[in-house]
């Protein structure tokens, strides 16, 4: 995707998803895709390998997150 795709897909402001895709650069969670259009580099960023084997850890992690908000927040 490219950065604006991810901006609108995650919500979060700009400087903020700069930080993150720099760190999982950092990291090699993610690869950037160089396409040149009209003259100009477009920049897209997909997943590695090592990016895609941690899908599944994310997850759970989310659903763990949702099952200790709502069991914190509910009545």
């Amino acid at each position: 995707m490219s950065f604006n795709e991810l901006e609108k897909t995650v919500g979060v402001y700009p400087d903020t998803l700069n930080k993150r895709l720099k760190e999982m650069l950092k990291y090699g969670l993610i690869e950037p895709i160089v396409d040149v259009v009209d003259g100009k580099n477009r920049v897209k960023h997909r997943l590695t390998a090592k990016g895609q084997q941690l899908i599944p850890t994310l997850k759970e992690f989310i659903k763990l997150a949702e099952e200790l908000e709502s069991a914190i927040f509910s009545p």
